[in-house]
């Protein structure tokens, strides 16, 4: 049994032993924390250096090691003669997570329109609820191009931008109902899911175009049967809209009545119904697909190349390159130079050189790729 004596003695022992590592805690962030300023400010005045590489070295630095004394003199640098250290130091705003770093960065965008840099999106998305306000009102700028920019930056702003997105749905402007929900679907947040239900069922068709669009990139189940009502809808817009949608959401109760469109008069919905049908995977689909393709339905045969191609049977080849020569469908050219098959490729670029007819080659891509399936 130990004596209250000793009992004091530990605790009291404990107690120095954390007050110990708490006080060298303390030393050592001091020391990191005067280190960093140091280092801070050493980069700052690198950003005045007369070569440019230094500069970007420097805006680089402080991207990687935010600091709010950098703040106002990497905003200095975006009027910097070289374009590499404007880029630099926009990023390095985009990481700084201050207020200030918002309205310059506007600036850029307005001043370049369309022709502002990837590196702007990025830093304005990086700012997230700092920028988001700034971006949805640019939303409404008279340049076109600025409004694009904004709606992509917002695009990546992530969850931040999704309620603002949400009451613009809202906006008495019919436009910006429609960017809206065009950037909600971009932005694939399940909090948008509802809203645009809501908007699927309004007045305006050009929203509720937008809104069935939206629901298929967001790719929630929800959506499944206003999408299947939505088949009905007296406008071409929204029926085309709901039948991309269904294919991505894969619904296999859309089947029949894709197939019904793809036989219509209607040749616009019929081929974005081929194309849904293509990426449903459904039995009842892929039967329906591959008899048209027995009885050499060329239309179709182009239209869900990315069906066949990622099938990648043999012989398939040239009834591919034939439909190729027989609609000069420039999609399926793509699909074909992407394709992995090197007999594909080499028909897709003879068939683009002597159609004057450019078609990049993407190793990589998001294409159908050979026999994938």
């Amino acid at each position: 049994m130990s004596s209250p004596l000793f009992g004091s003695y530990r605790l009291g022992m404990y107690r120095d032993i954390v007050g110990g590592a708490l006080l060298w805690g303390l030393i050592l962030w001091g020391g990191y924390a005067g280190w960093r300023y140091y280092q801070a400010g050493k980069q700052i005045a690198l950003l005045k250096d007369p070569s440019a590489d230094v500069r970007i070295n420097a805006a680089a630095q402080l991207a990687t090691h935010p600091s709010a004394r950098a703040v106002q003199p990497l905003i200095d640098a975006l009027a910097d003669p070289d374009g590499n250290v404007i880029d630099t130091a926009t990023t390095a705003l985009g990481k700084s997570n201050d207020p200030r770093a918002v309205p310059p960065l506007m600036a850029l965008l307005r001043q370049k329109g369309a022709g502002v840099g990837a590196r702007t999106l990025d830093a304005l998305s990086d700012l997230g609820p700092l920028a988001v306000p700034s971006l949805v009102a640019a939303l409404k700028d008279p340049d076109p191009a600025v409004r694009e920019c904004s709606r992509e930056a917002l695009a990546k702003a992530g969850n931040s931008a999704v309620d603002p997105l949400i009451a613009l749905l809202h906006d008495p402007d019919p436009n910006q109902q429609q960017t809206a929900a065009n950037t909600l679907g971009s932005l694939k947040s399940a909090r948008a899911v509802d809203p645009l239900l809501t908007a699927l069922h309004g007045a305006d068709p050009a929203l509720r175009s937008a809104a069935a669009g939206a629901l298929g990139q967001i790719g929630d189940k929800r959506a499944a049967d206003p999408l299947l009502a939505a088949l009905q809808d007296p406008s071409d817009s929204v029926r085309d809209g709901a039948i991309g949608a269904l294919g991505r959401l894969k619904e296999p109760r859309a089947v029949p009545q894709l197939i019904a469109f793809s036989n219509g008069q209607d040749s616009n919905l019929g081929n974005d119904a081929i194309r849904a049908l293509a990426g449903i995977g459904d039995s009842q689909a892929n039967d329906y697909l591959l008899a048209q393709y027995r009885a050499r339905n060329w239309n179709l045969i182009a239209q869900a190349a990315a069906f066949f191609v990622s099938r990648g049977e043999a012989g398939s080849e040239d009834v591919l390159i034939q439909a190729l020569d027989k609609t000069g469908s420039e999609s399926l050219a793509v699909t074909l130079l992407n394709s992995g098959n090197e007999k594909l490729h080499a028909a897709a670029d003879d068939w683009a050189q002597k159609n004057n007819y450019v078609i990049t080659y993407m190793p990589g891509s998001k294409s159908a790729t050979w026999a994938s399936k």
